[in-house]
């Protein structure tokens, strides 16, 4: 069996490439300058980047994706019409929760604000949160990253509700969908956090109308999509100081340049893209165990084309 690697978000060679021959010996890893035979290739490990250089393999079978998503993968026009199927391991739910529960716990505890006084040598007291269970949190986006960071977020004691497009069952938590259900829990959130997939109906989805809908002096965390903001009408929303604290990791456009107005609030956070990635050795053990899956004509979960996710 041949499998043609192009990812150039990930770097699979040394030892994790060793590992994969030593777990998988009948399997020959090619990089694509490797490939001397394009037609002997019938599976390709790819990432989120649109590479337009698929259409070289015409036996291609099935596609390993190491990235949660696929958006820009979508969009190649050198895309086959064969299954995708993602790499989603624990290390990565894991990641995320911690990323949301510390940004959660930073905005309830007014820790951002304390930072920003402590560079100025300002020693100013503030008086005691509310008790956690007076917070609410809503996650948008309940796949299962979302649903993991969700019940994580309940545990510590937020009271969470979730929304999805496609109804979800989670214990302990209340879930909802549809855009009314939507709308009826903006007014009643005081944390929003944003774990979609970018999609048609995602896409653009958090505007102003949406985001004038939370209560003066709640906050946003998006670590999903970045397209699913519209960042200058975020940026309204900003400057008319509607929102307490604004929590970013993800950008229509990566690196964040320079320039962008978003640098210049003192109430935004911006991380560069890192709430959650699956370690090396982790996804290569995951990845082991899809190839062995797909050689055996075992069944695996797959992307919905037409979903997007």
């Amino acid at each position: 069996m041949k499998i043609v690697i192009i990812t150039p978000l990930f770097e699979i060679e040394g030892a994790m490439k060793d590992h994969l021959k030593s777990r998988l010996p009948y399997v020959s890893f090619l990089r694509e300058e490797e490939v001397e035979k394009a037609d002997e290739v019938i599976a390709a490990i790819v990432d989120n980047t649109p590479n337009r250089r698929l259409n070289r393999y015409r036996n291609l079978q099935i596609l390993f994706s190491l990235s949660a998503g696929v958006d820009n993968l979508l969009k190649d026009p050198s895309l086959p019409n064969v299954p995708i199927v993602k790499l989603i391991n624990a290390n990565m739910r894991t990641l995320m929760a911690e990323y949301i529960l510390f940004h959660a716990i930073g905005i309830r505890r007014n820790f951002f604000q304390l930072q920003s006084l402590q560079a100025q040598k300002k020693w100013i007291w503030f008086p005691l949160s509310p008790p956690i269970q007076t917070c609410k949190v809503t996650v948008l986006g309940l796949g299962r990253i979302g649903k993991y960071t969700a019940q994580m977020l309940s545990n510590l004691g937020f009271q969470v509700n979730g929304w999805s497009k496609c109804p979800k069952c989670i214990q302990g938590i209340k879930t909802y969908t549809g855009q009314d259900a939507l709308q009826g829990l903006l007014p009643h959130t005081d944390i929003l956090v944003c774990l979609l997939p970018l999609t048609q109906e995602t896409n653009g989805l958090i505007g102003k109308k949406l985001l004038e809908k939370l209560p003066k002096g709640a906050s946003l965390i998006n670590a999903g999509r970045g397209e699913c903001i519209v960042e200058e009408e975020l940026i309204d929303i900003i400057e008319a100081g509607h929102l307490s604290y604004i929590v970013l990791d993800v950008f229509k456009e990566e690196p964040l340049p320079p320039t962008h107005k978003l640098w210049s609030y003192d109430n935004v956070i911006i991380t560069p893209h890192l709430a959650s990635s699956a370690s090396s050795q982790s996804y290569t053990e995951e990845l082991v165990q899809k190839i062995e899956a797909f050689s055996q004509g075992n069944s695996m979960d797959t992307v919905n084309l037409i979903e997007g996710y």
